[in-house]
């Protein structure tokens, strides 16, 4: 898609005066100030472009060395290909949380930025997203990230830590991290989940995995119970939220069950030690530990 741009002068933009503005998607506009902040605003999506050498490049491609500060408003639902590849003074980004994809190289190459705080709307992180992002030290993934690309943090050199808020790690290719040594990097992960962590390829490679509560509610918040524990027939749960799907996994980190009903039939399963997920409205997860008799 192409963007029209205007060098503007009284025209209404979301960034106070303007150097110039356009669009960058059907609904979507840009700003940019003296401030070197660039606005992003509208709803929908954002167009995708090519590398800076390309024919479709962004619009704002004349101001790209002097973007210092990112700031995407409520509406817009994701960041398009090469979007801010190569705004190499670039220190702040702030994403809404209608954001759900970071699009191929969105952020290639933003040596200057040191941190980045992740929407929890966020699912899909594209391939080299955050490619040669050396300023950033640590990172967090929020728990409804399913996919996330190769090279997404290639030379990432900076990272020295990583947080995961997903309850179960995503399959994600060595590469993901190609350039850096993980394991010098920790890694953080929700509680319950660390023995899976520790099973899945590339996440079990870091310096240390450590539980944190932060990314799901415990069972006493959520009123919820699991019984009987230790299990040998039919596994119950009971909550004052609607349960909405069951996950049951293996000390490795494989799928056993999965179902969508609070009375799970667990007498096929050999003796030993499972990890439950439970989803419940309002898309929190709980993870809670049984025995099998």
């Amino acid at each position: 898609a192409t963007c029209r741009v205007t060098v503007s002068s009284n025209t209404s933009s979301p960034c106070q005066n303007p150097i110039a503005s356009g669009t960058c998607g059907r609904d979507v506009k840009w700003a940019f100030c003296s401030d070197g902040t660039l606005t992003i605003s509208g709803s929908g999506e954002m167009d995708n472009y090519e590398p800076p050498e390309g024919s479709n490049s962004v619009p704002w491609k004349n101001y790209e060395s002097s973007i210092t500060t990112i700031v995407v408003q409520e509406g817009v639902t994701n960041i398009g290909e090469n979007a801010f590849s190569g705004c190499t003074a670039l220190s702040s980004v702030s994403l809404p949380n209608s954001v759900t994809r970071i699009g191929i190289d969105a952020f290639f190459i933003c040596r200057s930025l040191s941190s980045i705080t992740l929407p929890s709307s966020l699912t899909n992180i594209g391939k080299d997203a955050f490619a040669g992002c050396t300023g950033l030290t640590s990172i967090t993934i929020p728990a409804n990230v399913t996919s996330i690309g190769t090279w997404a943090f290639l030379s990432c050199t900076g990272l020295t830590s990583v947080t995961n808020l997903a309850v179960t790690p995503q399959s994600i290719e060595s590469d993901v991290f190609h350039g850096l040594t993980i394991g010098n990097v920790s890694l953080t992960v929700p509680a319950g989940s660390v023995a899976l962590y520790k099973a899945a390829p590339v996440w079990k490679d870091f310096l240390s995995i450590k539980g944190t509560t932060t990314a799901i509610e415990t069972v006493e918040k959520e009123n919820l119970a699991v019984y009987p524990n230790p299990v040998e027939n039919e596994l119950f749960i009971q909550s004052d939220k609607p349960v909405e799907k069951v996950e049951i996994f293996t000390a490795s980190g494989r799928v056993v069950v999965s179902c969508y009903s609070s009375v799970i039939n667990v007498s096929h399963l050999p003796k030993g030690i499972y990890i439950v997920r439970i989803l419940l409205a309002g898309n929190q997860s709980v993870v809670k530990k049984i025995i099998k008799k």
